[in-house]
């Protein structure tokens, strides 16, 4: 026999949301920052839908609870939402767009002027590159060391020969 959860401090509202996001499931959603992912219920042996959801391609979990706890402080939020960190519960970059998605939260609370940021491309460079660009910069700094080296052996010449033109002299006045 399968354990189901106690739901008796449940609104009516959160019962609904669980139930609403079960047509999401599979489907690609986006994150605040532009970030792609898409979940799947953990279900009972009998197929009924659980009460936690799996982030896939990601070892993350949202328990019923925590879906509904989020949900409950953005309904209390006196100040609006800025980022998802704003309402203080575990993975809310992944819950604040699940609310969205099933209506329960509206999506101008957490979005900035009604655009959805897309994360940028990060161009990455091979290890060739890399290591050419550390050789470049080695390049630098050697010529740095054979210029500074370079002076200093004139200034030794120069002050050597000027030893010497004084000695010269001294011998001279002898």
């Amino acid at each position: 026999m399968a354990r189901y959860s106690d739901l008796s401090g449940y609104t009516a509202d959160e019962l609904a949301i669980w139930d609403k996001l079960v047509p999401f499931e599979g489907e690609t959603l986006y994150t605040y920052t532009g970030l792609e992912f898409s979940f799947r219920f953990k279900r009972y042996k009998n197929g009924n839908v659980g009460n936690e959801i799996e982030l896939i391609g990601k070892d993350r979990r949202i328990s019923r609870r925590g879906l509904t706890d989020a949900y409950r402080l953005v309904k209390a939020s006196q100040a609006p939402i800025t980022a998802p960190k704003d309402i203080g519960v575990a993975y809310a970059s992944y819950v604040l767009p699940l609310l969205v998605a099933v209506g329960a939260v509206d999506k101008s609370v957490i979005e900035n002027g009604g655009a959805r940021r897309r994360r940028r491309a990060v161009p990455c460079k091979t290890p060739s590159q890399i290591a050419d660009e550390m050789n470049a910069q080695l390049e630098v700094e050697r010529a740095i060391a054979h210029k500074s080296k370079q002076e200093y052996i004139e200034a030794e010449i120069e002050r050597l020969e000027s030893l010497s033109d004084d000695i010269v002299k001294d011998q001279g006045e002898l």
